[in-house]
């Protein structure tokens, strides 16, 4: 039986997060005379918000293998794990008889372990602007000689969220209460590199065995961004 040793796809590393809850100071009583109309439109205000800043998680060992680039979609790729494809020539013992899928059946023997590129150098170094991992820095594995399992620990793309929360309950009568919120998440309208699922950016496609990669998509990279400033409004009547 295989069993795999590493960090767990939900692991980050490090993790900031602290939220605050704020009562804004009266600024009616303190700087426009008292007024009790004018108290009750501007004092009172709370705030309250969360932040959280997060390095990337793990990307994973190959899990997937197939003939095509969209192989691995029929066994629901995550964001998260590398799939490696194609097609190379069937040769044993020198001699070449057809061609073969790269799959745990060429490089095992057998379909109950995935088949694994061999690692030739550190996939964490040598990167381009919003690449994650070297391609690179791997082969494509062959008949009966699989590769590495166990990646080093290549975090993927970090996540930041900041959420902002003013709001205040103006008293109607001593039993009708109306609130009125205003929200804001993702503040600073920050956007997140993230590689989707069926990315084809985390395939890696080979044609020869013990060959590099061949496929011409840039393997590795984000060109993917999500994120954006969204602003709720809302109002809460008590009677």
């Amino acid at each position: 039986m295989f069993i795999h040793r590493g960090p767990a796809p939900f692991d980050r590393t490090q993790i900031l997060t602290f939220s605050y809850y704020l009562v804004l100071p009266s600024v009616g009583r303190d700087h426009f005379g008292n007024n009790k109309a004018v108290n009750g439109v501007l004092d009172g205000w709370q705030i309250s918000g969360i932040f959280q800043l997060m390095s990337g998680w793990p990307i994973s060992n190959f899990s997937v293998s197939g003939t095509n680039q969209n192989f691995g979609s029929e066994y629901g790729l995550n964001s998260n794990e590398i799939g490696i494809w194609g097609n190379v020539p069937l040769t044993v013992g020198g001699t070449t008889n057809g061609s073969a899928p790269i799959s745990g059946e060429l490089t095992n023997g057998t379909v109950d372990e995935a088949a694994v590129p061999l690692m030739i150098c550190d996939p964490r170094k040598g990167l381009k602007k919003d690449q994650y991992f070297n391609p690179a820095c791997f082969v494509a594995p062959s008949y009966m000689a699989n590769g590495t399992y166990r990646l080093p620990y290549i975090h993927g793309p970090a996540y930041e969220n900041d959420s902002l929360d003013l709001f205040k309950t103006f008293s109607i009568t001593e039993s009708k209460k109306l609130e009125i919120r205003a929200e804001a998440f993702n503040l600073f309208n920050h956007p997140w590199n993230e590689f989707i699922a069926y990315d084809p950016n985390m395939y890696m496609g080979f044609s020869v065995q013990g060959g590099p990669i061949t496929s011409t998509n840039p393997t590795g990279t984000i060109d993917n961004k999500t994120g954006h400033r969204e602003i709720a409004l809302t109002a809460k009547f008590w009677f």
